[in-house]
């Protein structure tokens, strides 16, 4: 029989991310802004994080689930929030 696996395995584990993005609105300033984001840490790699804003226990199904990827390159700082802990990227 296979072990009923916890709800963060299934749905991915609770994040904040902090990392800088750019915003311009007449194309002239592109200076760096800090951005948050908060969802669940589906997948990552070598160069990004995966994270989506919502879930359920039956998993992130591409069909209704949006998935941003956030490059490790602009990450400021990672908070689990399964402990609270704080670490940089």
């Amino acid at each position: 029989m296979k072990a009923k696996r916890t709800l963060s395995e299934t749905i991915g584990t609770p994040i904040i991310l902090e990392f800088l993005d750019h915003c311009s609105t007449d194309g002239t300033d592109l200076s760096p802004l800090k951005c948050v984001s908060i969802g669940f840490l589906i997948s990552e790699d070598e160069t990004s994080y995966y994270l989506a804003t919502w879930s359920s226990e039956a998993g992130v199904n591409d069909q209704n689930t949006d998935v941003f990827v956030i490059l490790k390159s602009t990450v400021l700082s990672v908070t689990d929030l399964r402990l609270g802990k704080r670490r940089k990227k």
